[in-house]
């Protein structure tokens, strides 16, 4: 991530199936790949001609024509076989290759086309049985569009760490009305207030390096709050704002006679769509009247949206547990609150500080197994997002910042020596790791020096 506190989207940036076949398309053991041979991998099993769709058809059942009989673009009958909440998608065959570009600015894929560390996380949730035959041809054998809670929460995580801006926007989500639906327009104004925010408060932060970077997503703000008529609003918190930045800069377009005085929010939609349309992939969204069966099809593929109990759920257990560094000390907290209000009981707490030691040191084992690579270190950061997202979907918390000041109370004790090795630096974002059997007995059997050596730091 850069230092400019958020990530350019494109209009085709929504399903986050397309990017769940980009990393199961990369070579796991980061060898590159030429760009023509990745995008035929990716086009082959999604975007053909109608020829492929006949796989799918025995999946769904909806009214149709002779034009219905020919079939659709797999995309299409998958999103529609997995019953998901949006039926949009803007990649065609002819522009696969935006799916590379949107894997390469989500931060999954990097240089020479090698899978990035993230994309490995990623494909970790995957069945590589079934994605190898869903890439050789067998729609069938996996929906990439269909969702796990594990995927989705993951997901989340990476998009508010790229996007700081999507978290602004979740919780005005969550405070709007319940049962309120935002119109594109809604949805494009809440965004602006957002990015704006954003930007304005990360001003004093900014370094020299990214000043250039930070002054065209200034311009763009400016521009998006031209198009929405914002400027006089939003001034006062953000003196910066100008306008028609962007035009000022290219110089005003010549109106077509037949245009009339229509206001274009193209800049608004470009960014504003993709973010609302993935926070429908993630639950934080749904469209209104996405369940009448009589209206299914257009409620689908409408930019109309509503908050989800999630979503208002979520946003309440985050204004709950607010902290300095809300990823690596509050996310697995928030998520388990989160999950709690959308069941009947309450997930168990660890009660004391050695039984907290005790739950990082075993979902870290877990997590290592799943995650860990075979030679040399492991990254913490990857270790400590999984083993935290595992142990939330089972109730428990486990932060990554807890388990990281573990990890560094063990360095300095001595103690579980030959089960953890260390390389690099104490971050989070940091350290590398290495944890070899043993080493949740070990922390086990002396949880309660860990907890006074963490205590004393």
């Amino acid at each position: 991530m850069s230092g400019v506190p958020w990530t350019k989207f494109q209009d085709f940036y929504l399903r986050y199936g397309f990017l769940k076949v980009a990393v199961a398309a990369l070579d796991s053991d980061r060898r590159s790949i030429g760009s023509p041979v990745l995008i035929r991998r990716l086009s082959q099993p999604l975007l053909p001609a109608r020829r492929r769709a006949a796989p799918m058809a025995h999946l769904r059942s909806r009214e149709g024509g002779e034009k219905e009989a020919k079939g659709s673009p797999v995309v299409e009958e998958l999103l529609r076989a997995g019953d998901c909440p949006s039926w949009l998608y803007a990649i065609t065959e002819p522009t696969t290759y935006k799916i590379v570009d949107w894997a390469r600015d989500a931060g999954f894929l990097g240089r020479g086309n090698q899978i990035a560390e993230r994309g490995l996380l990623l494909r970790r949730y995957q069945d590589e049985t079934a994605t190898e035959a869903f890439l050789a041809g067998e729609v069938a054998a996996w929906n990439p569009f269909v969702m796990t809670e594990a995927e989705r929460w993951f997901l989340l995580y990476h998009l508010l760490e790229i996007d700081p801006v999507t978290e602004v926007m979740i919780d005005a989500i969550a405070a709007t009305e319940p049962g309120q639906v935002l119109e594109t327009v809604d949805a494009a104004r809440l965004f602006c207030r957002a990015f704006v925010d954003v930007l304005t408060k990360a001003e004093a932060s900014i370094q020299l390096r990214d000043i250039p970077e930070y002054r065209t997503a200034r311009a763009l703000a400016s521009t998006i709050a031209e198009e929405l008529d914002l400027q006089e609003e939003l001034r006062g918190a953000a003196s910066w704002l100008t306008d028609s930045a962007l035009q000022h800069a290219r110089g005003p377009r010549p109106r077509a006679p037949a245009s009339g005085a229509r206001k274009s929010h193209k800049n608004a939609d470009h960014q504003t769509i993709p973010r609302f349309e993935q926070l429908v992939d993630l639950g934080m969204l749904t469209k209104p009247g996405a369940d009448d069966e009589a209206n299914k099809e257009s409620a689908r593929k409408r930019w109309r949206y509503e908050a989800t109990p999630l979503c208002r759920a979520w946003a309440a257990a985050r204004r709950d547990t607010m902290a300095d560094s809300f990823a690596w000390e509050r996310f697995g907290g928030t998520l388990v609150q989160a999950r709690d209000t959308q069941r009947t009981s309450r997930s168990p707490r660890a009660t004391s500080p050695t039984d907290a030691v005790r739950a990082a040191a075993r979902h870290l084992e877990l997590a290592f197994e799943k995650v860990g690579r075979p030679v040399g270190m492991t990254p913490f950061d990857s270790l400590g997002l999984r083993s935290m997202l595992d142990a939330a979907l089972q109730g428990e918390v486990v932060e990554m910042g807890f388990a990281n000041r573990m990890l560094l109370a063990i360095k300095r004790s001595g103690v579980a020596e030959g089960t953890v090795f260390f390389a690099s630096g104490n971050r989070v974002d940091q350290m590398f790791v290495q944890l070899r059997s043993g080493f949740a007995e070990g922390v086990t059997a002396n949880a309660e020096i860990i907890a006074q050596e963490m205590e004393a730091a």
